[in-house]
């Protein structure tokens, strides 16, 4: 189902220092602790969230690209560190530009998440990869990897 198919998503971002992550849910048969990068440390609470394809509806790159500037300037105003990141589907076919946060409140993130009209969004702590509903309720979450590209 949707859940699942979120729970695919692959996300690529870049960390303060400029280095290149991608963080995907771990496969049932893949062993190994999740390590996340050095910027996160300790009990990190992180968040992906886009402003694209409202409700999971295709719209043109101009809108996409206004929505996420609006985003970004929201974020600029709860002074939230933002880092830029892609969510991309396995096989790379469906991508949407998106954003790491680091600190926010779940309150806040799923405010905003319904202010772009946005069905759900990741959630990334040591404990696991998650996929939080905003406008869709309900939530999965499934072990992580996290490594350097």
């Amino acid at each position: 189902g949707l859940w699942a198919a979120y729970l695919d998503t692959v996300i690529e971002f870049s960390d303060p220092d400029g280095g290149r992550w991608r963080l995907r849910a771990r496969a049932a048969d893949e062993s190994g602790a999740g390590v996340a990068p050095e910027f996160l440390r300790g009990d990190f609470v992180a968040w992906v969230i886009t402003a694209w394809n409202p409700e999971s509806e295709l719209v043109t790159a101009e809108r996409n690209a206004a929505a996420h500037e609006e985003l970004l300037a929201d974020l600029e105003a709860a002074s939230l560190l933002a880092l830029p990141a892609v969510g991309m589907s396995s096989d790379r076919k469906w991508s949407e530009d998106s954003l790491l946060v680091v600190g926010a409140a779940r309150e806040w993130v799923l405010g905003v998440a319904a202010k772009y009209r946005q069905n759900a969004v990741f959630r990334w702590s040591p404990e696991a990869f998650e996929v939080v509903g905003a406008l869709v309720p309900g939530q999965a979450s499934r072990a992580w990897v996290c490594e350097p590209i």
